[in-house]
């Protein structure tokens, strides 16, 4: 599964590219998105206006934007001479206050390339996971991370939100198979237990915890977490779990030799 990115990559090909008002080394410059919003430089968090963290969130999730799209998308309620305005009054307190955060090119805004975004680390862990099947010693750290920016109802907030909360369970699933491949149990049920405590009417979570109990000859495990999934889905939708589960754990439920 290819990775669809939650955070747009920043390339280097602002460099050959005149800067119309500023483009400063962004020296220490780092964000904070995942469970928050926060400002940091050289490790101090740095306190600015209600504007300027949401422009900065906004090119932070969405990459290079033209000024305009930009204006809507964080005053929509406004005119587009009151938006420009808007915009154009967070713009000159980045420049004075927070220099080289954002650059301004032949009519776009963008977060400066050395800026470090916390989403990042989580999309990186996540394409290493999904496309190339590689589990680092820190992925399930990173991909258990919170949800983007809570209490942000912008419609680009939640839908970026959902899109890292896909990455994040899928990726989190793919790591629990993986681990259960190589024999390294205990971290496959970590990882698929963080799905499933992430989204708990996700059946492909508890199915893959359930896959790693019967691997490990777990069965009456298996069959708990089974019967947790078709508990929650019943009491929420009023419905069984889906054929692919009902199959795998089937016969091991009409055994009574397969229930502790």
């Amino acid at each position: 599964m290819s990775v669809v990115l939650a955070v747009h990559p920043r390339t280097s090909d602002r460099e050959n590219t005149m800067t119309e008002l500023w483009q400063e080394p962004a020296v220490g410059w780092s964000m904070v998105l995942i469970d928050r919003w926060e400002l940091r430089r050289d490790g101090g968090s740095v306190s600015t206006t209600r504007a300027v963290q949401r422009l900065s969130a906004l090119l932070a999730i969405q990459g290079r934007r033209d000024r305009s799209l930009v204006a809507s998308q964080l005053w929509p309620e406004c005119n587009e001479h009151h938006a420009q305005g808007n915009l154009r009054s967070a713009l000159w307190r980045i420049r004075q206050q927070h220099p080289g955060l954002v650059d301004s090119i032949d009519g776009a805004l963008a977060l400066n390339a050395a800026v470090r975004i916390d989403v990042e680390e989580i999309v990186r862990h996540a394409r290493a996971v999904l496309d190339d099947g590689v589990a680092l010693p820190e992925a399930l750290a990173a991909l258990a991370a919170g949800d983007l920016l809570p209490g942000w109802y912008d419609d680009w907030v939640l839908q970026h939100r959902e899109r890292l909360h896909q990455i994040q369970l899928h990726a989190l699933e793919r790591l629990a198979a993986l681990h259960a491949q190589e024999g390294r149990y205990l971290e496959a049920l970590q990882a698929g237990l963080t799905a499933v405590r992430m989204d708990p009417l996700r059946e492909s979570a508890h199915r893959v915890v359930a896959r790693v109990h019967l691997a490990e000859g777990n069965v009456g495990e298996a069959i708990r977490q089974f019967e947790r999934c078709r508990q929650v889905l019943a009491n929420e939708f009023g419905i069984l779990p889906t054929r692919q589960f009902l199959d795998l754990m089937g016969p091991l439920r009409q055994s009574p030799r397969a229930v502790p």
